[in-house]
């Protein structure tokens, strides 16, 4: 019994990060879409909108 609860640690833990690095990635794009869509309404430089992005990632 022991090996079964230790394989099924070991697979939730897996499951556990994927499913975080997966958010993340999605997470990272919805950030990057809403920034377009404030910086297209305000008319915002690039540069500016990359120092957006990179505040938003940071929080």
């Amino acid at each position: 019994m022991r090996g079964n609860d230790r394989l099924g640690q070991t697979l939730a833990v897996f499951l556990a990060r994927r499913w975080v690095a997966v958010g993340r990635s999605e997470g990272t794009a919805t950030a990057e879409l809403k920034n377009d869509v404030v910086c297209g309404l305000f008319g915002v430089t690039l540069r500016i909108r990359r120092m957006l992005a990179h505040h938003c990632l940071a929080i």
